[in-house]
């Protein structure tokens, strides 16, 4: 995963469950990003992460994993 704000808390989050690599094969928009952080949590038992902590995970895969990023 890419070193920027919301690393920590993404990798603690997503790894507890799943390998980096599904995340990082995620393209998805901002919307998509918080319906499948919903999801995770609602329907395959993530724990829900404090409102602080969410909304960095949220922002780090917008940023990270974004249908808007330029290709590298």
């Amino acid at each position: 995963l890419p070193r920027s704000p919301g690393h920590e808390e993404t990798a603690a989050y997503c790894a507890a469950c799943h390998t980096l690599q599904i995340v990082m094969q995620q393209q998805q928009t901002a919307d998509g990003w918080d319906y499948l952080l919903n999801w995770m949590v609602s329907k395959q038992g993530m724990a829900e992460p404090p409102a602080d902590a969410r909304a960095l995970i949220h922002d780090y895969l917008t940023r990270e994993f974004g249908t808007d990023q330029a290709p590298e």
